[in-house]
This record gives C-alpha cells, structure tokens and sequence, in this order.
C-alpha cells in the first residue's frame, strides 16, 4: 500500500542489489522524507516528495546514473556524498519551482560536475549553495558554475 505521509529514516543501513534501481526510494506529491545519520549504497531517489538530508554517508554505486535524484526539491544539512564513476553526478535535481538547497557536507565525485539540473529556468534560482566541501575544497560562491550545471549545457 503506498501511503501520503511524511516518514524519516534514522540510522538505518541500507546496501542495495545491483539490480535495485534505488535503494532508497519516495514518490508522493506533498510528503516529506528525511535521513538522519543513515549509510545508504545506492541511489536515494525523492520523486514528487521533498528530501531532507541531515547526516550519515550515500555512496552511488557504479550502474546509478546519480547518488542522489530529487525533482521536488530537498535541503541538504551534512552528510558524505560520493560518486564511483566517471560519469555519475552525486546529485540530479529538477523542477525549478522547487529549491535544492546545500547548507553543509562533504561532496566527493570523479565528474567535474557535482550537480546536474535536468529543468528549465535559471539554474541559480533554485540550486543554491550556501556551504560544503567538493572535493576535498571548502565551497566559495565563485565555485559555483563549476559544481553546478544544466544537462544541456554539458
């Protein structure tokens, strides 16, 4: 049964199998789903809900096309994010109604790129950075355009 409510996980582990699209999942216009200090392998997938993220280590494994994929906006208070591959971003974020906020967290990726908008709009206004580290750097406002980007301008 799929229910509307807001829900959070608090530490939980989570190791997905391979054949797993996310390891973590929420779809439902109008709820909430928050981690808090949980250990996810795998994609955390937040479709139509809003993600909040305040703690604990996501790792995408190889196959995810992200570690992180939210269209409904989320705020991002800490955590360790990494990307495995090449050609993975940590997150993908849509719906420039929606803000995808970054307040604080370690950011580590083989991609240049750690975030990557697939919707319209000025990217800026609704991918917002307020603090962090990429890649071993402490997040500086003139580091912007090189964490953040729209899939078409790739």
């Amino acid at each position: 049964a799929n229910y509307e409510v807001d829900f959070t996980l608090e530490n939980v582990t989570v190791e997905s199998d391979d054949d797993i699209e996310a390891a973590v999942k929420s779809n439902g216009h109008g709820i909430t789903m928050t981690l808090k200090n949980c250990y996810v392998t795998g994609m955390v997938q937040a479709t139509d809900s809003h993600l909040v993220i305040e703690s604990g280590r996501y790792t995408a494994r190889e196959n995810d096309r992200c570690g992180v994929y939210a269209n409904f906006g989320a705020e991002i208070y800490g955590g360790t994010f990494t990307a495995v591959a090449a050609e993975q971003y940590i997150f993908e974020v849509g719906g420039y109604d929606y803000d995808f906020v970054i307040h604080n967290g370690e950011f580590n990726t083989e991609n240049y790129y750690t975030i990557v908008s697939v919707s319209g709009g000025t990217l800026s206004n609704y991918v917002k950075i307020e603090g962090g580290t990429f890649n071993d750097t402490p997040y500086t406002p003139e580091m912007y355009d090189d964490v953040a980007i729209k899939k078409g301008e790739l």
